[in-house]
């Protein structure tokens, strides 16, 4: 289908003749006219017929312009997607589109009672005061927020157009807690087995273009500051974390928040970093003109949590002073006595004791502090083998658990039977706790082809007893038929005044019809199955 001729065939619907959209176009009436004729001929059908001085849709018409706008549309944001994003980055972050309608989710998936309070617990239906229905998200691209698994569990949208708000997140429901969660941190996990950094950024956009630029590490907090379970969370899965703010005054005081957060975190071998980006520029335009490399040296370039702790207790304070340094002590000493016991927290102490050193003081601090960073880190590597020689025993646990559930859960035969046997699993795979890191990735993945195909078959059996997808299926199959049925006899009546070329034509719409028709049945026949 050629989306030019769509598109004038749409204005033509909307506008109600061929003049009035020519003027909107700017084109031609005889233009107009002679796409929207080429649009028929290509689809067989006739999509309008003469009413008064004007034009009416036909039945045809009319099932073609309901979906038109959305199809134009979603053209539209697919083209500028993979100007500014590429390809990739829409499969990897699985980018969609909500089309402009109150309805357009709910008449995919279905308006029964059931089905709609479903919708609604997982935020993606709002409600009127009369208590009607309907979608959450309208005309926005949409960004799937995963969870450690890779599921989606919520949603953000972003307008097209002019409006508020710009950026639009799913409420918190009971499998999505927005101060729990980070955007892109499936992504990230799958680029790398072992995680050495990852870099907080404000928004998805800046994600998205971090990654498409090579930099696979970044993910965005879900529209608050940095929480305590985010500062766990990121630790959980890399060592160092990079936090990138806007240089201004908005931009540090969330540093600061995510500093908060993070120093009751810093156990040995986790360091934090403070990237702060020059005036009018996001991590999205600075990647597009510095590159990854650039952006790369940036990160590395950052300033340590020391210093930026420091340099902010610090700030307006005379640090030549006795008074100034007393200052600093007593703003640094509630803040240090979050920090989990340890060398790293003792040197803290000392740095902040030493006040306004002289550089050579400071100089040898700071060399001692790196040493000892190298410690930690060595340290942790020890820890963490000895950890994974404990772990496994649970390997090889969940590794016979698995086998097992593969062979009784699929393929799935008995739906009820294969949910309780992947229930039951479950209980007895979660029971055996951690295993070595470079096990997790492959375990999950197996949990999750289980976990899939218990879901494809409740997709199937939904689809095979859904009364609502049923009745519209019954409905177009009853409407094709009538038309199918209308033009019969306007070949008989065409026949009989001699019109061939009438009856032809209407030979050629009945057999676009029966196409149509055989399809629904196929559909329809699907329910009793």
């Amino acid at each position: 289908m050629n989306l030019r001729h769509l598109r004038n065939f749409w204005t033509v619907a909307r506008m109600g003749g061929v003049a009035r959209a020519a003027e909107r176009l700017d084109l031609t009436p005889q233009t107009v006219s002679g796409q929207v004729r080429q649009l028929e001929e290509d689809l067989g059908v006739a999509l309008f017929r003469p009413a008064g001085r004007g034009l009416e849709l036909t039945e045809a018409g009319r099932m073609l312009a309901s979906q038109g706008r959305d199809l134009l549309v979603a053209s539209v944001i697919l083209a500028e997607n993979v100007r500014q994003v590429g390809g990739e980055m829409i499969e990897r972050y699985q980018l969609g589109y909500a089309p402009d309608r109150w309805d357009g989710l709910i008449g995919k998936l279905g308006k029964g009672p059931e089905r709609v309070k479903l919708l609604a617990a997982a935020g993606l239906l709002s409600q009127r005061d009369n208590g009607q229905s309907y979608d959450k998200f309208r005309d926005r691209v949409m960004f799937p927020i995963h969870d450690r698994r890779g599921r989606p569990i919520a949603f953000g949208g972003r307008i097209l157009d002019a409006g508020e708000p710009k950026y639009l997140n799913s409420p918190e429901t009971a499998l999505f807690h927005k101060g729990r969660e980070l955007y892109g941190l499936w992504q990230a996990r799958q680029s790398a087995q072992k995680l050495k950094r990852l870099v907080v950024v404000e928004g998805y956009m800046d994600v998205i273009a971090l990654a498409q630029h090579g930099v696979d590490e970044a993910v965005a907090t879900l529209g608050t500051a940095t929480t305590k379970e985010h500062a766990e969370l990121l630790f959980r899965n890399a060592e160092d974390v990079v936090f990138c703010f806007d240089g201004d005054r908005a931009g540090r005081q969330a540093a600061w928040r995510a500093l908060e957060s993070t120093l009751p975190r810093l156990t040995d071998g986790r360091q934090a970093y403070f990237l702060f980006l020059p005036d009018g520029e996001d991590p999205d335009t600075l990647v597009r003109k510095e590159g990854s490399e650039g952006f790369r040296r940036r990160m590395h370039e950052a300033m340590p949590l020391s210093d930026y702790f420091f340099d902010t207790l610090a700030a307006e304070i005379d640090m030549q002073s006795l008074d100034g340094r007393a200052r600093l002590s007593s703003r640094a000493q509630p803040l240090i006595e979050q920090m989990p016991d340890g060398a790293f927290r003792d040197l803290m102490a000392r740095w902040k004791a030493a006040g306004a050193a002289p550089r050579e003081v400071d100089d040898a601090l700071w060399a001692e502090f790196r040493g000892l960073q190298d410690q930690f880190f060595n340290a942790r590597q020890a820890t963490l083998s000895e950890q994974d020689a404990e772990f496994r025993t649970n390997l090889e646990a969940k590794e016979a658990l698995l086998a097992q559930a593969e062979a009784e859960v699929v393929p799935v035969r008995d739906l009820a039977a294969s949910r309780a046997a992947f229930r039951s699993f479950l209980d007895a795979y979660n029971a055996h706790g951690k295993v070595p890191r470079e096990s997790i990735r492959g375990l999950d993945n197996r949990v999750r082809a289980l976990e899939t195909a218990i879901r494809n078959a409740e997709d199937a059996e939904w689809k095979r007893t859904d009364p609502e997808a049923r009745s519209r299926a019954e409905e177009t199959v009853a409407m094709l038929s009538n038309e199918i049925d209308k033009l019969t006899e306007k070949i008989v009546k065409a026949e009989a005044r001699g019109d061939n070329r009438a009856a032809d034509k209407a030979r050629d719409s009945i057999a676009t019809y029966q196409t149509w028709l055989d399809q629904a049945r196929e559909t329809l026949a699907d329910f009793s199955r």
